[in-house]
């Protein structure tokens, strides 16, 4: 027979990603010496959810995200080239026939 924490662990993993960070956000306002419930930014809030997720046992481990500023700057100019004529997805699905 499981547990309740075992029961509540399988309920959190069919729970979708969005309501996972809302139940670590609970949790995390709950623990005692957090003094407030105002989630962390950016990477050191996935970080801790990530960690909340291995302890769970939901994850084998934590990976840890290098972001490269050339790329990421990169990424931020990105701007869309318009195409003359019929859109590439047609020409890709015709030569794929």
């Amino acid at each position: 027979m499981a547990t309740d924490v075992e029961w509540l662990i399988r309920e959190i993993r069919s729970l979708s990603a969005d309501d996972r960070r809302r139940v670590h956000q609970a949790l995390a306002a709950e623990a005692p010496g957090t003094g407030s419930a105002a989630p962390e930014s950016g990477e050191a809030e996935d970080r801790a959810y990530q960690e909340l997720l291995v302890r769970a046992g939901l994850l084998e481990s934590v990976r840890i995200r290098r972001r490269d500023q050339t790329s990421q700057t990169s990424f931020e100019n990105f701007r869309p080239i318009s195409v003359v004529g019929k859109p590439v997805s047609e020409t890709i699905i015709e030569e794929r026939r």
